[in-house]
């Protein structure tokens, strides 16, 4: 949509004598058989058509309505890009805000133990039920050989040499996982 305001250096919404008068002094600025200016006719042109327009009382109201509809909804998306930009700021602030608590906690080492914590505690279980497990496989086969025949029983030494093994992991692990090492974390 033209604004014929601006073509007749006006303001929206210029009384029907301030229009007259920008007209006239336009009119006399790019007439083409007075200016030197190369595109004066199509000035002059564009001028008169502003002029024709913004004088009939029905079109330049029609006109300031829909000029002051697009200036609301100007407003608006100005008012809504203004909304925006805080948000992204905020988002920012925020943002950068918890990435240094973040990297704070890592650095004291407080995240990172928490996690190790859990992984240490896992990995330590797993190898105590390995060396419960080492030595009560070798107790149970030792008791449970009534089925095998006397000739091809084992002696007990070859149990013995397992569950020991397993008993020394177990005690030395143990104090050594859980103790020791635990206390590094509290």
């Amino acid at each position: 949509m033209k604004n014929y305001y601006d073509i007749l250096e006006l303001t929206v919404g210029a009384e029907p004598h301030a229009i007259r008068a920008s007209f006239r002094r336009l009119a006399k600025l790019y007439h083409p058989d007075v200016s030197q200016h190369p595109l004066a006719h199509e000035r002059f042109m564009e001028i008169q058509e502003a002029y024709e327009f913004l004088i009939d009382d029905a079109q330049r109201a029609n006109f300031i309505k829909l000029w002051n509809q697009q200036y609301a909804d100007r407003q608006e998306q100005f008012r809504r890009e203004q909304i925006y930009k805080l948000w992204l700021q905020h988002q920012k602030i925020n943002s950068g805000a918890k990435q240094t608590r973040v990297y704070d906690q890592f650095k004291k080492g407080e995240r990172l133990s928490a996690f190790w914590l859990k992984v240490h505690w896992v990995a330590n279980a797993t190898f105590l039920i390995f060396f419960i497990l080492m030595i009560l496989i070798p107790a149970y086969r030792y008791f449970h050989q009534e089925d095998i025949e006397e000739a091809l029983r084992k002696p007990f030494v070859f149990f013995m040499w397992p569950m020991a093994i397993g008993s020394i992991f177990l005690v030395v692990g143990y104090y050594y996982w859980f103790v020791q090492k635990t206390d590094r974390y509290l």
